[in-house]
């Protein structure tokens, strides 16, 4: 990371309220819309393509908005 200057950015999407937890709400919504996932997974790859997958991911041109690498 040094020799070519990367720097690692974390972020946290995860969190808690009164009522639960954002991962809980999103398991909820799921369950009651399964076609979110799909229409949010745009690209499958198995775990053997994860070089291909990543490039995909990195290429906006393609429309992608999640990519999934499967065992």
């Amino acid at each position: 990371m040094f020799v070519r200057e990367a720097r690692l950015v974390p972020s946290l999407g995860y969190c808690s309220h009164e009522d639960g937890s954002d991962l809980a709400d999103a398991a909820a919504m799921l369950a009651v819309e399964p076609m979110i996932a799909a229409t949010l997974i745009t690209h499958r790859f198995p775990i053997e393509d994860a070089a291909e997958a990543l490039r995909v991911a990195g290429d906006r041109s393609l429309g992608v908005i999640r990519v999934v690498l499967e065992p």
